[in-house]
C-alpha cells in the first residue's frame, strides 16, 4: 500500500460536509478501481483532501471534500452522476469503521488461525447479552500482559487501548460486521471463558516451587466429585483467601468469580485444561482432612493458652490407637475441636471423620499431627504431692514411735489386702485423752494431724500419700499388729 503525500490537500474546514449523508468529512473506500481512477477522482477533480490506494486490492480510500461535481468515479472506472452516486458510495461504505479495516482483521485471524498468539476468551462471543463483539489475543509470552486486537461497542470501537467514538448506529453496526465476518474465518477453538492454560500454569508453578499450599480437594480423583479444581492459598495462616481455578457441570471460576458455561463443549475444555495442569504437578501425598496450616493454628492457641487441650491430645501410648490433638475453648463444656490421624481415617472439625485412601495417606496424617505434637510448649513437670503430709512430718512420727514416746494405734501399717487406705496413728503414752495423731491415705482423701481429712485430686495424688506412708511404716522398729478379718 502506498500513500501519494504530494496529493495531501489541507484545510478542510468543520462546516464543509459530504452531500449525499449531510454529515461532517468522512473517508470513502471505493473498491475495485484503477489507480488511475482513483488519482483521477480525487486530484485531477478535486473532490479529495487526501487519498491512500491499494494496489493489492484495487481499494481507493479517499477522505472527500465536497460532491457537487456532475462526474462522479463508479467501480471499474465507470462514471455517472447525481443521485445515483450516493446510492454507490452508501454500498461502498458498508465496509468502513474508523478504527480498523478487513485487512486489520484479517491479520488478526492469521495469527490466530496460525497459533501464534492467543485468541482471549471473550472473542467472538456469542452471547445474547453481551456489550458489542471483539476479536482480540495476547501475546503466548506471559510475560507480555498486553492485550491487542479489535473491539466494536453499541457507541465506539478500539484497536488496542485506543479507544474512538461512533457517529451513528449504521457506523456501529460496520464495525460489528467486518469483525463477526473475521469470526467466522477463524478455526475456533472450544475455550473455557474463567481460565486458559497459561492461568493453570502460573498455579501448577508456585505449587510445585512450594511457594503456596495446593488444597486438600484439587486434583480429585474421587468418581462422586462434582467437577475439577486446582486450588491453594498462601503460607500465610492470615491470608484465609483460596485462590485458583474450578470446573463444574455447567459453571467455572477463577478465585471467587464464577461464570455459567454456555454448553457442555465449554465444560469439558475447562475440565480438560485443569486436568491437564494437574498432570503437570510434582503430587505430594497429602491428608485429606488436614494440612499444616490449620495444626500450626491449633498449637498456637494450646501454647497461647487460648484453650484447654485435651489429655490424651499427643498421647505416645504403644497401644494407642492413632495421635489427636483435640481441644476445648476456655472454661467451655461445649464439643471439642481439632484433629485427629487413625489408621483407616482421619479427624478435622473435632468429629467430622473421612475415610483414607491408602497407607500413604494414614502416614501423611499422622506424620502432620506428631510434627505439631513435637512443637507444642512443654508444659512444667510438677512433682506429684500429697496435701496433708510429707516425708518429714512422717519421719518424726516414726521416730516417735520407735523411741517408745508414744503409743503406736494398733491398725497403723496394716498389711490386710482388704483394708480401706493406710495410716499411721499415735497418742503419747500412758494417756487418758482419745485424741489420735498421724497421718492416713484413703482413694479419696488424706488425714493429718489425726483428724483433719482433705479431699485429693486425683489417682496420682492418692498414690503418691500412700506411698509415703509405706515407706514410713518401713522404717519402723516396732512389731505392726496383724488385724485382718
Amino acid at each position: 500500500m502506498c500513500m501519494k503525500s504530494a496529493k495531501i490537500r489541507q484545510g478542510l474546514s468543520d462546516d464543509k460536509y459530504f452531500a449525499c449523508y449531510r454529515r461532517a468529512t468522512v473517508t470513502t473506500t471505493i473498491r475495485n478501481i484503477s489507480e488511475v481512477d482513483c488519482d483521477d477522482y480525487c486530484e485531477g477533480e478535486g473532490n479529495c483532501d487526501s487519498y491512500i490506494y491499494d494496489s493489492n486490492n484495487r481499494r481507493c480510500i479517499a477522505k472527500p471534500r465536497y460532491m457537487q461535481r456532475p462526474r462522479k468515479v463508479f467501480r471499474g472506472g465507470s462514471r455517472n452522476t447525481g443521485d445515483a452516486f450516493c446510492d454507490v458510495i452508501s454500498k461502498f461504505e458498508k465496509a468502513y469503521c474508523r478504527c480498523f479495516d478487513a485487512n486489520d482483521l484479517a491479520s488478526a485471524v492469521r495469527l490466530i488461525n496460525s497459533d501464534d498468539v492467543i485468541m482471549d476468551m471473550r472473542s467472538c462471543s456469542t452471547r445474547p447479552g453481551r456489550n458489542g463483539l471483539e476479536l482480540t489475543y495476547k501475546q503466548k509470552n506471559p510475560e507480555i500482559r498486553r492485550m491487542f486486537g479489535y473491539r466494536s461497542f453499541p457507541n465506539a470501537c478500539s484497536e488496542g487501548d485506543a479507544v474512538r467514538f461512533l457517529e451513528d448506529e449504521n457506523e456501529s453496526q460496520r464495525c460489528e460486521s467486518l469483525i463477526q465476518d473475521a469470526c467466522d474465518a477463524i478455526d475456533v477453538p472450544v475455550t473455557c471463558p474463567c481460565f486458559d492454560a497459561n492461568d493453570l500454569a502460573s498455579a501448577v508453578r508456585l505449587i510445585n516451587s512450594d511457594d503456596v499450599i495446593m488444597d486438600m480437594r484439587s486434583c480429585s480423583t474421587s468418581p462422586d466429585r462434582n467437577g475439577l479444581e486446582l486450588t491453594y492459598k498462601q503460607k500465610n495462616p492470615e491470608i484465609r483467601r483460596m485462590f485458583g481455578y474450578r470446573s463444574f457441570p455447567n459453571a467455572c471460576s477463577e478465585g471467587d468469580a464464577r461464570r455459567f458455561l454456555e454448553d457442555e463443549n465449554e465444560s469439558q475444555r475447562c475440565e480438560s485444561l485443569i486436568q491437564d495442569a494437574c498432570d503437570a504437578i510434582v503430587k505430594a501425598v497429602t491428608c485429606p482432612c488436614f494440612d499444616a496450616n490449620d495444626l500450626a493454628s491449633a498449637v498456637g492457641k494450646i501454647n497461647n493458652d487460648t484453650v484447654d487441650m485435651n489429655e490424651m491430645s499427643c498421647s505416645t501410648d504403644s497401644d494407642r490407637n492413632g495421635v489427636t490433638l483435640l481441644y476445648r475453648q476456655k472454661n467451655s463444656n461445649f464439643t471439642q475441636e481439632g484433629f485427629g490421624s487413625y489408621p483407616d481415617s482421619c479427624l478435622f472439625g473435632g468429629d467430622s471423620i473421612r475415610s483414607l485412601q491408602n497407607e500413604e495417606e494414614s502416614q501423611r496424617c499422622e506424620s502432620l499431627i506428631q510434627d505439631a505434637c513435637d512443637t507444642l510448649h512443654a508444659p512444667d513437670v510438677k512433682a506429684v504431692t500429697c496435701p496433708c503430709f510429707d516425708a518429714n512430718d512422717l519421719a518424726l512420727a516414726v521416730d516417735k514411735i520407735n523411741n517408745g514416746t508414744v503409743d503406736m494405734d494398733m491398725s497403723s501399717c496394716s498389711n490386710c489386702t482388704n483394708r480401706y487406705g493406710l495410716g499411721i496413728t499415735y497418742k503419747p503414752k500412758n494417756s487418758e485423752f482419745e485424741a489420735m495423731f498421724g497421718y492416713g491415705s484413703f482413694p479419696n482423701s488424706c488425714l493429718y494431724e489425726g483428724d483433719i481429712l482433705q479431699r485429693l485430686e486425683d489417682e496420682n495424688e492418692s498414690r503418691r500419700c500412700e506411698s509415703l506412708i509405706q515407706d514410713a511404716c518401713d522404717t519402723l522398729a516396732v512389731p505392726v499388729m496383724d488385724l485382718c478379718i
